[in-house]
């Protein structure tokens, strides 16, 4: 799951919505696929607790500005 700092605002997200297909690497390996977009604030919330949960350490309420999307990738 890929969430925007900026929410529906931001340019990665707004590229998405014009074009689903992504492509993600790390370390030369590639994979591509397509992104579902969801936009529901309520469903956001549900992954950030994933993410607060899991980098509690390194968690800042103030990284994610606006919190109404969210991608998923299948990979």
């Amino acid at each position: 799951m890929l969430v925007p700092t900026t929410g529906s605002e931001n340019n990665w997200f707004k590229n998405l919505a014009r074009d689903s297909r992504i492509e993600l690497s790390v370390d030369g390996f590639a994979i591509q696929s397509k992104a579902k977009l969801l936009r529901s604030p309520k469903e956001v919330e549900k992954v950030l607790d994933k993410f607060r949960a899991k980098y509690r350490s390194m968690w800042s309420e103030s990284y994610y500005t606006k919190r109404d999307v969210y991608a998923e990738v299948p990979v």
